[in-house]
C-alpha cells in the first residue's frame, strides 16, 4: 500500500494536480518537474529491463526494497506515529534515542523534531540542536524497539 500511495502521489505532482495546502505555490512547478522526471525514469528503466531481457534492476532494487521495507517502516513509523497532527514542529514528530550506529547511519535523523524545527541545521549538528531543544520536545523515546513495542500495545489495548 505505501509503495502505491507513493506512486500515487507521483503521478499526481507528476500532472500538477497536487493541491496539498503544505506546499508552496512557488514551488509546485518544481515538484512537478521533479516527479515527472522521476517517473520517466522509472519508465525508461523498466523498458530498458524488459527490452535487453535483464533482471537486474529486480536484484538491486526491487526484492531489496521489498525486503528491507518492513523495517524502514518500523523504523518511520517512529518519527511521527502517535504524534500530534499539525503545524507545530515540536509535537508532531517525534526524537528517539539511538545507538552511534543507526545515527551515523541515519545522518542523524532519530533527532527527528530537531531536523523538522530547523530542517536547514546540518546533520552533524543535529545532536547540538537537541541539547538547546529537549526541554521543548512533546514526544520521545528511549528507542526504535521501545517505540514499537509500546505502539502495539497501544493498538492491541494490552
Amino acid at each position: 500500500p505505501e509503495w502505491f500511495a507513493r506512486f500515487r502521489l507521483m503521478a499526481v505532482n507528476a500532472v500538477g494536480r497536487n493541491r496539498d495546502p503544505w506546499i508552496p505555490d512557488n514551488a509546485r512547478r518544481r515538484i512537478q518537474t521533479e516527479s515527472f522526471t522521476h517517473l520517466l525514469l522509472y519508465v525508461v528503466l523498466a523498458v530498458l529491463s524488459i527490452g535487453f531481457n535483464n533482471d537486474v534492476l529486480l536484484w538491486v532494487w526491487i526484492i531489496p526494497s521489498l525486503i528491507g521495507n518492513p523495517f524502514l517502516r518500523l523504523y518511520l513509523l517512529a518519527e511521527h506515529g502517535g504524534c500530534d497532527e499539525g503545524p507545530d514542529m515540536l509535537r508532531n514528530s517525534r526524537t528517539t534515542s539511538t545507538n552511534a550506529i543507526v545515527r551515523l547511519i541515519a545522518w542523524n535523523m532519530p533527532y527527528h523534531v530537531e531536523h523538522h524545527c530547523f530542517p536547514a541545521v546540518p546533520f552533524y549538528r543535529l545532536p547540538e540542536l537537541h541539547q538547546v531543544l529537549k526541554s521543548r520536545i512533546a514526544y520521545t523515546s528511549p528507542g526504535y524497539i521501545a517505540f514499537n513495542r509500546q505502539f502495539v500495545k497501544g493498538l492491541t489495548g494490552s
